[in-house]
């Protein structure tokens, strides 16, 4: 049996526990996938994108970018020094250097090389204007997120192969 729970505080936290099971997991595609949907359904209380859809779509494509950078920290570094480094690096990236609040000025280039500049211009094209005008961002993202792929799945084997 699967007890699923989701709770609502500060931030939104979904939760898997197979009964007998001691650890509850959160790191279910449908986790992942789920968590997302209920911000987005959150968010959409007091704002609506432009097109809910691709905007969806995109905000899918961080939360991958992001877990496949979990994923390859996970294998790398113990376990909680992994889940720092990924606080860290989500806060700062995501939420300071890519937020149109803090940063008001142009970009430097350090910031449009990080990985979260380019989905975040997209996301913000999505909601407020409805179409993506910078193909080139797509495109940047898919890049990334297929070596974020490949690195985390040659991680993960290597670790599990040895």
């Amino acid at each position: 049996m699967t007890i699923c729970s989701v709770s609502f505080g500060r931030d939104i936290n979904f939760s898997v526990k197979k009964t007998g099971d001691k650890s509850s997991s959160s790191n279910s595609s449908t986790g992942y996938h789920l968590k997302t949907a209920i911000s987005i359904g959150m968010m959409m209380l007091s704002f609506t994108p432009e097109d809910v859809i691709i905007f969806f779509l995109i905000t899918t494509l961080i939360s991958l970018i992001y877990g496949n950078i979990g994923m390859i920290a996970g294998t790398l570094l113990k376990r909680m020094s992994g889940v720092y480094a990924m606080l860290i690096l989500v806060t700062l990236d995501a939420g300071v250097f890519q937020n149109p609040i803090f940063m008001q000025e142009e970009p430097t280039w350090w910031i449009k090389i990080l990985s979260a500049y380019h989905p975040m211009e997209m996301v913000n094209e999505i909601a407020f204007l409805g179409e993506i005008q910078q193909t080139f961002s797509l495109i940047y993202t898919l890049v990334i997120l297929l070596i974020l792929l490949i690195g985390a799945t040659l991680a993960f084997y290597l670790n599990t192969k040895y």
